[in-house]
């Protein structure tokens, strides 16, 4: 009988329900006692953060500085956001052939991420003192391309920090964390700043405030 089936698969679900909520707690916890886990997860947070507000203030900055070769504020998007495609893949692919050629372990991981964080986030911020659109697209590029190539080393020090039966939480908890804190609240969150501060239509102020906030944290 089908309603009896689904009955009876119902009355399976609700009886695992609390066990499913207390193996992940149980599992949770684990996390909690690897602290090289849990400081990656600070850092990646506050790395995706500041991606955040490059992504959303970058293109109006750009178009605040270089409006003359730009033309429109529809062309800084697709330009700036053209450069950040190239980026990311060149960025991303890079960083998992560095971590191959310096040693897959994860203390070279992390030197990776945090030599490659500090380049680009300098090379963005010269790229919006650059007295040139083309010196400019440059230096961005390059920018992002560094920091892009966290997102290799800094998953696979995500994996390895923490036993094996609790990685999938692991990356779970690590992708809600870095949108929750990260890329979805701070460009609001800066745009308020900025109004807050009576500089809601300076975008270079943003863009270069932004990355020099994300690079001190």
């Amino acid at each position: 009988d089908p309603a009896s089936a689904a009955a009876t698969a119902t009355a399976e679900a609700r009886a695992k329900g609390p066990g499913m909520v207390a193996e992940f707690f149980s599992d949770f916890r684990v996390l909690l006692r690897h602290p090289v886990y849990m400081l990656t997860l600070l850092g990646y947070t506050c790395y995706t953060a500041v991606i955040g507000v490059y992504a959303v203030w970058g293109p109006k900055a750009g178009y605040a500085i270089y409006g003359d070769v730009l033309g429109s504020p529809g062309n800084a998007d697709l330009v700036l956001g053209l450069i950040t495609v190239v980026a990311g893949i060149g960025g991303t692919l890079f960083g998992g052939v560095m971590v191959d050629k310096v040693g897959a372990s994860m203390g070279n991981a992390v030197a990776v991420c945090a030599c490659s964080a500090a380049v680009g986030f300098v090379l963005l911020e010269a790229s919006f003192l650059a007295r040139s659109f083309n010196a400019f697209a440059v230096l961005f590029l390059f920018g992002e391309i560094f920091a892009f190539v966290v997102q290799a080393p800094v998953n696979a020090v995500i994996l390895w920090s923490v036993p094996p039966g609790v990685r999938p939480l692991a990356c779970s908890m690590t992708t809600v964390f870095i949108h929750a804190l990260g890329d979805v609240p701070t460009p609001p969150l800066f745009g308020l700043l900025l109004q807050r501060a009576g500089h809601a239509n300076d975008a270079a102020a943003a863009a270069a405030g932004g990355g020099g906030g994300g690079g001190g944290g």
